[in-house]
């Protein structure tokens, strides 16, 4: 047999089947078997793995990676070992069945393929790469050494092979699995340096495990003191080169940006092509604000890149920084930015392709902040050109940012520099240049561009339109009746921040239009209110937000009377409405109906609807206000009424008219219960009587 693929799996289903799946084209287009060796799992791997070879084996975990290696390596067959991990994928194998296909296999004793470690399944850049040892002629002394991070002992001539596979073993956010291999890993790397303590390979991959654990200060001190054993035992660094380039990436995790520049400067010194030793020394430079320096480094980070994997032929060499290049990319905006190279800077904030990084905000500022508005203008047209609309869309909605952030003067010129008719947004920026020039003519415009474009559609800058028709006093409800009220809304929050006499232009409009009682002027005149009375209120003054205040629940009412039925609003479903704002309007509605005739359980239907919405407390207290003035005064005329009374029973009584005076007092009765002066004036009157008959009986 010419190729055996061995495998140790534990508890791999997770990417097994498709690990599993990606081999199929080797063991169908060569002499080859698949060997698996399963060290104890629980879940369904062994399962997985009998669907495809009938050579699955098992063997008790020993904690020695290189041990279950060599078990495996012993079920095997084949002339050539090929290993695998159950966490691994092969992308290409092409290479790998034309290397044994073509006889060039007779030529050498390993090949090498390329491996590709994922950190970060939602961030696919997040990645390392380095050549890794795969296949070998299975000869008596092959064997692997180590007992974690198993060495295979290999030997010359080596081919490397263009095939890759893609490693789920490290993905950091899946913490479960990291913390388990931290345990497992870390564990046995302190065991075997108990033993072993001045292994430099264990030594260095210790703090390797408790970097990717995140735990930088233990991980800089371990690869610190692995580095200092290395000097203070006189041995030449170029052995053990993976350590310097590590030391400077586990300073960069601490920000020790001097020390990560020092490891990194040292690292380049023995190797000039290392690409992570760019990165991190640029890094570096970068956050200590030594931009030119930053840049020179970035410049070869970039060179080296572009063909990397021609460095990748060392199997000692392992790059992180691979997929970094859109990082490197924004760092280089930044720093050519700063240094006041604008094209430069622009040039490679073009080249960014990843999304997390807001390239049309930046665009938009470079430009803006450099006064550069015919080179955003000029970057505009070229959007337009290769109608790409989507990104236009971002770029003027940053450019509407920006303009409401800077000096008006310097806002009006792009105004003016953006007017044409090529795209909506130049008619926009026409309409706004004709209300610079007082030009009434804009109302037309603004009906012919909303016909266009839709105004559930548009962006809230669009609002300055709403805007125009509110100061010329034109009915706006037809506009925007099938308009969405976020769309609405949002409009109204924008010119609010950009219009100063906004509150007193609304009120102007519903003054005149308060009374329509047709749906889409309800929609519209209450939203209106609602902004005026939310935002507005600190500028409204006390009589105007009064005013709004009565007719925003007036219109309100007049509203839910037309959106929903009378069952629903005669039995109080408030709780079916769709908004608070509906279901307060619902409890003013039966509070108006009983105001004149049952004031307490007015004032229980006006709290209730404070209740449900709260925000408008303003005009509620008016309200509260307004009937507690009203049971002042008439409190205050009824102890006006009462004194009359008393007054005039106290002098019927003096004048002997007790008769009439007890007619006045049952009266009086009617109305007040338990008055401590009525019934002195009852004793006085019994008195009066008492005296008149014993005359009487004395005569």
């Amino acid at each position: 047999m010419l190729l055996s693929i061995g495998m140790m799996v534990k508890n791999e289903e997770k990417h097994l089947d498709e690990c599993l799946k990606s081999l199929l084209p080797i063991l169908e287009k060569l002499d080859s078997e698949l060997v698996i060796v399963d060290t104890g799992s629980t879940d369904r791997t062994v399962d997985i793995a009998k669907k495809y070879t009938d050579k699955v084996y098992f063997h008790k975990w020993n904690n020695n990676f290189s041990e279950m290696r060599n078990i495996t390596i012993g079920y095997c067959s084949g002339e050539w070992f090929f290993y695998i991990d159950g966490d691994e994928i092969l992308e290409s194998c092409e290479d790998i069945i034309n290397f044994f296909k073509s006889s060039e296999y007779k030529s050498y004793n390993t090949a090498g393929i390329y491996i590709k470690n994922l950190v970060d399944l939602s961030n696919t850049n997040n990645y390392s790469v380095f050549s890794a040892i795969r296949l070998f002629r299975k000869d008596r002394e092959f064997k692997f050494i180590g007992a974690v991070h198993n060495q295979p002992q290999w030997k010359q001539p080596i081919k490397y092979l263009s095939s890759s596979c893609i490693h789920y073993g490290y993905i950091s956010t899946d913490k479960e699995l990291m913390e388990k291999k931290f345990k497992r890993t870390s564990s046995i790397l302190k065991k075997e340096l108990e033993k072993n303590p001045g292994n430099i390979y264990y030594m260095y991959q210790l703090s390797v495990s408790l970097s990717m654990h995140g735990d930088f200060k233990e991980a800089s001190e371990q690869i610190q003191k692995t580095y200092d054993y290395i000097k203070k035992k006189n041995i030449d660094i170029k052995q053990y080169f993976y350590v310097i380039p590590h030391i400077s990436l586990c300073y960069l995790n601490q920000k020790e940006y001097e020390k990560s520049k020092k490891y990194a400067q040292e690292c380049l010194s023995y190797n000039r092509d290392y690409i992570d030793a760019y990165f991190y020394l640029g890094y570096s430079q970068f956050m200590l604000k030594e931009y030119k320096e930053s840049l020179n480094n970035f410049i070869e980070y970039e060179r080296l890149i572009k063909d990397y994997k021609k460095l990748l032929n060392n199997p000692g060499n392992i790059y992180y920084t691979i997929g970094r290049i859109n990082d490197v990319y924004f760092y280089m905006y930044i720093g050519y930015r700063e240094l006041k190279n604008v094209d430069k800077a622009v040039e490679y904030l073009l080249k960014i392709e990843d999304k997390k990084y807001n390239i049309n905000k930046e665009i938009v500022s470079i430009f803006i902040d450099n006064n550069m508005y015919d080179k955003l203008l000029e970057y505009v047209n070229k959007l337009i050109g290769e109608e790409k609309n989507s990104q236009l869309e971002e770029i003027y909605v940053y450019i509407e940012w920006y303009k409401i952030r800077i000096d008006k003067s310097e806002s009006n010129k792009l105004t003016e520099i953006f007017t044409n008719d090529r795209t909506p947004y130049g008619k926009l920026n026409s309409i706004r240049i004709k209300y610079m020039c007082k030009d009434s003519d804009l109302l037309t415009d603004i009906e012919n561009l909303l016909a266009v474009v839709g105004i559930e559609k548009t962006r809230d800058y669009y609002g300055d339109l709403l805007y125009y028709m509110l100061k010329y006093k034109k009915d706006i409800s037809q506009f925007v009746v099938n308009a969405p009220y976020g769309i609405i809304n949002n409009f109204i929050r924008y010119i609010s921040v950009k219009y100063d006499d906004l509150w007193d232009t609304i009120c102007d409009y519903i003054e005149i239009y308060a009374g329509n009682g047709d749906f889409a002027s309800l929609k519209i005149n209450k939203e209106l209110c609602r902004y005026s009375l939310l935002l507005g209120k600190n500028k409204l003054g006390e009589d105007k937000f009064q005013n709004i205040f009565i007719k925003y629940i007036d219109i309100g009412i007049e509203y839910i009377n037309k959106i929903y039925t009378d069952f629903a609003l005669e039995n109080e479903r408030y709780m079916e409405a769709r908004t608070q704002e509906e279901g307060f309007f619902m409890f003013l509605r039966k509070a108006k109906q009983i105001k004149d005739n049952d004031k307490n359980t007015y004032v229980q239907y006006v709290r209730r609807a404070l209740e449900i919405y709260p925000c408008m407390k303003d005009g509620i207290k008016l309200i509260l206000d307004e009937i507690k003035a009203e049971d002042d005064v008439s409190n205050n005329e009824f102890e006006q009424y009462k004194i009359r009374v008393k007054d005039t029973i106290k002098s019927l009584i003096e004048n002997d008219r007790l008769e009439d005076a007890g007619e006045i007092i049952k009266e009086y009765e009617d109305i007040v219960k338990d008055d401590v002066e009525i019934m002195l004036f009852k004793s006085q009157i019994s008195l009066k009587k008492l005296k008149q008959v014993n005359t009487n009986y004395k005569m």
